[in-house]
């Protein structure tokens, strides 16, 4: 039973890195049987196809996800905590290793009606609660609005990031968060 639950963690972790290497096309069936060490046939035998297993997969993804985003997310205080993620992620966007947010990638190509794309708007929801908890620690008026806010600068500095192919999108969000913060 072990064996079975390995091959199937290996198959959605290969998933997972070949949406975020190519998007969704290139995790096709034989390459990620190739990737995960695992026949074709053990693909549909662990998922009904390969929408299920892109969902499982992204899914199971999901907490991995938020962890390598807000990193040690209770070990400062809440100002720190918002500000490292836009310092996180620069670091990334300069060492060349910042990619666009797998679940958001998935949902545009993949379109409103495949099994994953309810998971773009969770992994969303995620982010800006935990913006949305830190700015109520720091007693803001409307956390919530902010929180959803500071979570679209992460999402368009991201994307200017990859687009001009250095950090300091993410370093100007990070100024623009600093203001919204001491507002």
């Amino acid at each position: 039973m072990a064996g079975t639950r390995d091959a199937k963690q290996r198959v959605m972790d290969a998933t997972v890195e070949l949406i975020r290497e190519g998007g969704l096309r290139a995790a096709a069936p034989a390459a990620i049987a190739e990737r995960a060490g695992a026949g074709k046939m053990s693909l549909y035998r662990h998922f009904g196809g390969k929408d299920e297993l892109v969902a499982e997969a992204l899914r199971d993804f999901l907490p991995r996800q938020l962890a390598l985003l807000l990193g040690a997310w209770d070990d400062k205080d809440p100002r720190r905590r918002i500000l490292d993620v836009f310092d996180r992620l620069a670091h990334f966007a300069d060492n060349g290793t910042l990619s666009a947010c797998v679940y958001f990638g998935t949902r545009l190509e993949a379109g409103a009606d495949h099994p994953a794309a309810p998971l773009a708007g969770e992994y969303k929801d995620e982010v800006a609660a935990a913006f949305t908890k830190a700015v109520k620690e720091l007693g803001h008026e409307d956390p919530e609005t902010i929180g959803r806010m500071i979570s679209m600068q992460v999402d368009g500095a991201v994307v200017h990031s990859i687009v001009y192919g250095d950090s300091r999108p993410l370093k100007d969000a990070r100024r623009i968060v600093e203001i919204l913060l001491d507002s």
